[in-house]
């Protein structure tokens, strides 16, 4: 097995892929692209990839959405991460990798838009692909994670639900892979306000109203997270998911944040095989079973 897992082309067998499913409304659509002065690219990006294994189970299974990362302007949803395919073939979990639109063709907060209406479609369809539409869990990577996180801690908020306001957007649990969870830290003031969200010039108001660390202050009854960080990471000084934790703490919230720190992880350390990202794989995995288990009892 372990051999199999250091391919960094191995898939996990019995698996099946339905990939580039739209998720979003023809009126979304057609608004995507008069929004767009007719970019056909864009319609693409509201896509999604359904993962799962063509075992028989006579239970739901658990569902796993992933939001990718690339810094709001790039990335894609077809890579199938390590984490992921632990998940799928060895506990029997659904994999739901969603894409959505990228800055500067469309200001963010565009992009928290769509993944809800990713997680619209999840809620009401994923039954049919054996999926437990009650047990949904987010998780992302760097620009992903923020993503996620926001997600979460805006679930049923109608301003990121137009159209879809009465639909549940909650979820069971969060896992942030060297997440952006702070949008006011020095590097990252001038580049989300004017490349992200497109904005004239810094709005501090906007950045706050943004940034999963403040958020997560204000927010009741925050689902579970979990917290991964590198501290070789380049892009994401893992000091930001430390202040998200004790921010986390600090507000009292009943379900817990595990953090984990990787001494020598880098940020896309975890995408390719190799003996740090299984360590990471199997770290989220045992989080997500046991989150799982919880459940079941």
């Amino acid at each position: 097995l372990f051999k199999s897992l250091m391919n960094p082309f191995w898939r996990p067998p019995n698996l099946v892929i339905h990939p580039n499913i739209t998720y979003a409304t023809s009126e979304e659509l057609r608004d995507a692209l008069d929004n767009s002065n007719q970019d056909f690219d864009q319609p693409r990006k509201l896509m999604l990839d359904v993962i799962t294994s063509n075992k028989k189970s006579t239970k739901p299974r658990p569902v796993l959405i992933h939001v990718h990362g690339g810094a709001w302007r790039g990335g894609r949803k077809d890579i199938f991460y390590p984490y992921e395919k632990l998940l799928v073939s060895e506990d029997d979990w659904i994999i739901v990798n969603i894409g959505y639109r990228l800055a500067p063709k469309s200001a963010y907060p565009n992009h928290l838009i769509d993944v809800k209406r990713a997680i619209r479609w999840t809620r009401q369809n994923i039954a049919s692909f054996g999926g437990d539409p009650d047990f949904i869990v987010f998780s992302g990577d760097s620009a992903g994670a923020h993503l996620a996180a926001m997600a979460s801690l805006t679930a049923n908020d109608p301003q990121y639900q137009p159209g879809f306001e009465q639909v549940d957007t909650s979820c069971r649990g969060v896992v942030s892979v060297n997440g952006v969870l702070d949008l006011t830290y020095s590097n990252m003031i001038n580049y989300f306000s004017k490349q992200v969200a497109m904005l004239s010039d810094v709005n501090m108001d906007f950045l706050n109203k943004h940034s999963p660390t403040t958020v997560i202050q204000q927010t009741k009854d925050c689902v579970p997270y979990l917290v991964l960080a590198g501290q070789r990471d380049a892009l994401v000084n893992s000091d930001v998911s430390v202040k998200f934790k004790k921010q986390f703490d600090e507000a009292r919230h009943k379900n817990p944040c595990t953090l984990v720190l990787f001494p020598g992880g880098r940020h896309i350390s975890y995408i390719a095989w190799s003996p740090r990202s299984l360590y990471a794989a199997r770290i989220i995995q045992t989080w997500c079973r046991q989150l799982h288990n919880d459940e079941l009892r």
